[in-house]
């Protein structure tokens, strides 16, 4: 990657215009979410552990070290007067809107406006982004907060101005506390950034990711260490490691741990990135041309992708939010190949196709717990992520037992149901 400063291709732009496209995008996407507001509860069983930790500081059950932000934010919300679930889903709505348009703003350093613009749009009518939207889960508001982190150091790196690794270290500072994973998972892409801008002082800025992580860590431990937990042992990170290591390759070998782990990614991926999925494929034919317009991207994306995928594949691969951090990498591939081959018209127009396939299969695809045959286990296992698997999400558990195609030692059908107590509903 060039050390030489960057400036952005984007057309010059005024304020207004700039508002004005930023305001469209976000008007787009708030409708959308408020289109699929309406659901039953709960999408996950994890939400009974956030529901139960409303009232922060208080032990909640979660697993360890939990998400003590996250917790945080749903007690504010509910203190000012939303209602318990709504107390967590105005988070996730704002991260949903928020992580497009970062993508959007953070694409027109390397590549048109236009296209950019229609980028960001596609990401925000992603199947999974759009479904995790509206839910009282983390995975928006987190990808939100991990495009802000890697578009500045990519900011950093290009520019080889040390405050955007600065700006990117107290982000992930931040991160630390909502999604304790991410700081694992861009760690090394922080660090890469870091070094290369080491003689301005760009590795100062970790000392701030470590003091909040350990923080983070030490307020976690104080945490459950109030009282005991009900449900399960979340409090002991040692049975979490255990869970974890009974999950990965090393314990089920390359079979029924990293090839149904692969086979199970590889499902999701296709179904999130729907028609774009195809148009990934074919980018690969320019990745040459690709590399040598943008220098230094690839490696930038690779040292985004692999920490994830190396952990998704050898240590644990279960719910489709755990990997929505590799989703926008898909989409500025996308823009990048696209920009290196084809004029900024047509970048745009297939951009705008994919946004448009991606809204028609999550608003269109015809969910029902009615269904039979294959289409019955594509219902079950990730065609849930549509609009009509949101809105039924309490009948997918009559045709979903998790494990059931592909039992393992580790992995055994069960068919638990997730609830919420009475008192813990809208």
């Amino acid at each position: 990657m060039t050390n030489s400063p960057t400036t952005s291709i984007a057309p010059a732009l005024s304020p207004q215009q700039l508002a004005s496209r930023s305001a469209t995008l976000i008007a787009i996407l708030l409708a959308s979410r408020l289109w699929v507001l309406n659901h039953p509860i709960p999408v996950h069983g994890d939400e009974a552990g956030f529901l139960g930790g409303l009232g922060f500081p208080a032990p909640y059950p979660v697993h360890h070290p939990g998400y003590l932000l996250w917790v945080a934010l749903g007690t504010l919300t509910w203190k000012l007067g939303a209602t318990k679930y709504f107390a967590f889903v105005l988070w996730s709505i704002l991260g949903s809107i928020l992580a497009p348009w970062a993508l959007y703003r953070g694409l027109r350093w390397i590549v048109p406006d236009g296209p950019a613009w229609w980028t960001g749009l596609a990401f925000g009518l992603n199947p999974l982004l759009w479904f995790v939207s509206v839910t009282a889960l983390t995975y928006s508001c987190g990808v939100a907060l991990g495009l802000v982190i890697v578009g500045c150091i990519w900011r950093g790196i290009t520019t080889t101005d040390v405050r955007w690794i600065h700006y990117a270290s107290a982000a992930m500072a931040v991160c630390a506390w909502l999604r304790p994973d991410y700081v694992l998972w861009l760690g090394p892409l922080l660090l890469y950034g870091a070094w290369r801008l080491r003689s301005r002082g760009g590795l100062r800025g970790l000392i701030l990711v470590v003091l909040s992580f350990a923080a983070m860590l030490a307020a976690a431990m104080w945490l459950y260490g109030q009282g005991p937990v009900e449900r399960k042992p979340v409090g002991q990170f040692s049975y979490w490691l255990e869970v974890l290591f009974q999950t990965s390759a090393f314990r089920l070998g390359w079979y029924n741990g990293l090839l149904r782990s692969t086979a199970k990614l590889c499902g999701i991926l296709v179904w999130v990135f729907g028609a774009a999925t195809l148009a990934l494929l074919a980018s690969k034919l320019s990745l040459r041309n690709t590399a040598q317009r943008f220098p230094g991207a690839f490696t930038f994306l690779l040292l985004w992708v692999l920490p994830l995928t190396a952990f998704v594949l050898l240590i644990h691969m279960s719910e489709p939010g755990h990997v929505i951090l590799l989703i926008p990498v898909g989409y500025v591939f996308l823009a990048l190949s696209l920009t290196g081959k084809f004029t900024s018209l047509t970048t745009s127009r297939v951009m705008s196709a994919i946004a448009i396939c991606s809204a028609f299969q999550f608003l269109a695809w015809p969910w029902s717990a009615q269904s039979t045959g294959w289409m019955r286990t594509v219902n079950g296992k990730i065609a849930y992520l549509s609009a009509a698997g949101l809105r039924q999400i309490d009948h997918r558990w009559d045709i979903h037992t998790p494990s059931d195609i592909w039992p393992t030692p580790t992995h055994q059908p069960t068919a638990t149901r997730p609830s919420l107590a009475p008192a813990d509903g809208r």
